[in-house]
């Protein structure tokens, strides 16, 4: 029964980096969340979204909606197995009603999940278990994702950068791009600085708005972080 909003989403990880800082493959880290019953979230990557402050605002029409919210939607058990039993990507057909909405008598509309698309290994996100290590917020920074997936492929690190440039240019803080490992998100060059891209969860307010920096230093910062990758017995 969860919904989340950006300014909450610090403790969820992507599937795929929690994979490579296992050092186990997805499947693998996957076939343990729900044989376990830990909470596994989905976010639709190519809807639209915005953030919402005032959570106890929200009406069911709204969420339905998802034009409205940026949401990472809780899954139930059902949809877990099938996550688990099939090969991506997934349809899903039904979430966790989330708790803000209250008791409602009525059972909650899904029809709007059939004009999601489906989602792939990118788009699904886990609570850190504690046995797994402490919680390093600084990973939950984007280009800290995309540096782990990118690095546990063998990608090498100035060709990984090159890439988050080029879907700078291809956004233009207009349009949603797909970051492996993290997800949906705006990105933008600095038209002065060449080492320098901005980021955000939504549209860029304008050319004055630049939004969270990536620097070059800082992706550097994030590869050295990064697990290296695994070596073929």
């Amino acid at each position: 029964m969860t919904i989340l909003l950006p300014k909450e989403l610090r403790g969820l990880k992507p599937l795929m980096v929690i994979a490579s800082e296992l050092k186990r493959p997805w499947q693998a880290v996957l076939w343990d969340a729900v044989t376990n019953g830990r909470p596994i979230y989905v976010r639709f990557s190519d809807a639209v979204h915005e953030t919402i402050d005032e959570v106890g605002k929200l009406t069911i029409d709204e969420l339905s909606d998802f034009d409205t919210l940026s949401a990472y939607w809780e899954l139930p058990p059902p949809e877990c197995e099938k996550l688990r039993h099939n090969a991506p990507p997934w349809k899903i057909r039904e979430v966790k009603c989330p708790s803000v909405l209250g008791d409602d008598p009525d059972p909650p509309d899904f029809s709007w999940l059939e004009r999601m698309p489906d989602v792939g290994i990118d788009d699904l996100f886990l609570e850190p278990d504690q046995s797994e290590g402490p919680q390093d917020l600084t990973a939950r920074a984007p280009h800290s994702c995309f540096a782990e997936v990118r690095k546990a492929e063998g990608i090498k690190q100035q060709k990984a950068w090159e890439e988050i440039r080029q879907l700078a240019i291809e956004s233009k803080g207009a349009q949603a791009v797909k970051l492996p490992g993290f997800g949906r998100i705006f990105l933008k060059l600095d038209p002065d600085k060449p080492k320098l891209v901005y980021y955000k969860l939504m549209v860029f307010d304008g050319p004055k708005d630049v939004g969270h920096p990536i620097t070059r230093k800082a992706f550097k910062q994030a590869w050295g972080r990064a697990p290296n990758p695994q070596k073929d017995p």
